[in-house]
């Protein structure tokens, strides 16, 4: 399955104070969007960000966990979704981050991995496309367990922590 290719939007330089950022995915634009560009992070903004042509229906629905919702619950979702492109071996959380949300594998794959004591990595699972991971913080409001790379050139969808928990409220059958 093909889905529309994202692009990156570097003229959005601000400080927080884009309208479609919300004050609960500052980490996200900080953190993730700037990696993708390779670009510094500044103090108190961000340097980039990405934007995709449309997160549709068909993209929230093809994932498993979601796939037997109703259709207004499925809107909700694409309306939180925030698209991510990352290259491969590009880090999307590191163990002991705040979760900033579950992630859906749309195309390439993630390696879940925690480093032991003696430097050794131990690769926890592979995420394939359709996949979802990091859903356990997002829900016990711990931190992220492991570590998650791309593999290859990924796309994923994010969808917040604080914005699940209001879904939740909203719809407490999600």
């Amino acid at each position: 399955r093909i889905y529309p290719r994202w692009k990156y939007d570097t003229s959005c330089v601000s400080d927080h104070n884009e309208p479609w950022l919300s004050p609960e995915m500052t980490l996200i634009s900080d953190v993730w969007a700037c990696q993708l560009r390779g670009t510094p992070r500044r103090a108190r903004g961000y340097n980039c960000c990405v934007t995709m042509t449309v997160v549709t229906a068909e993209m929230v629905r093809s994932v498993q966990l979601f796939a037997q919702l109703p259709s207004d619950l499925i809107e909700a979702l694409r309306a939180i979704a925030v698209p991510v492109e990352r290259p491969g071996k590009a880090t999307l959380f590191v163990e002991g981050d705040p979760a900033a949300g579950v992630y859906v594998t749309l195309a390439g794959r993630i390696k879940i991995n925690r480093i032991a004591r003696n430097g050794r990595e131990q690769v926890v699972t592979v995420i394939a496309p359709g996949q979802y991971f990091n859903l356990v913080p997002v829900f016990d409001g711990g931190p992220c367990p492991a570590n998650a790379e791309t593999l290859d050139d990924a796309q994923l969808l994010l969808f917040p922590t604080a914005d699940l928990h209001m879904l939740i409220q909203r719809y407490p059958g999600l």
